[in-house]
C-alpha cells in the first residue's frame, strides 16, 4: 500500500487487491479533517482497475488529461443528485 500526499489534507491510497481471483489496483481518495488532523479518512471517490487493463487505462488518462481541448463534464455530487 502507498499513500501519495497531494496536499496537507488530500492524498490517494494505492494498493493491490484480489477480488474473486482477479488482481486489481485499488485507488482511493483520502482526506483529513480538523477533528482528525493526523488520520487519513476514505473519501467517496475511488476505483479498482484490473491489472491486465492498467497500462491501457493509464495511457488513455494521460492523453485525455493533457489535451488542451479536453471538455470536462461538470458533475453535481450533492446528496440526492447522484
Amino acid at each position: 500500500m502507498s499513500i501519495i500526499e497531494i496536499s496537507e489534507n488530500k492524498a490517494y491510497k494505492i494498493e493491490s487487491v484480489k477480488i474473486k481471483g482477479k488482481k486489481y489496483v485499488n485507488i482511493r481518495q483520502m482526506y483529513k479533517t480538523r477533528k482528525t488532523p493526523d488520520e487519513w479518512q476514505h473519501g467517496r471517490a475511488g476505483m479498482a482497475i484490473e491489472v491486465a487493463d492498467l497500462e491501457q487505462v493509464l495511457k488513455k488518462m494521460k492523453v485525455v488529461g493533457a489535451r488542451p481541448d479536453s471538455k470536462f463534464k461538470e458533475l453535481n455530487l450533492e446528496k440526492g443528485n447522484e
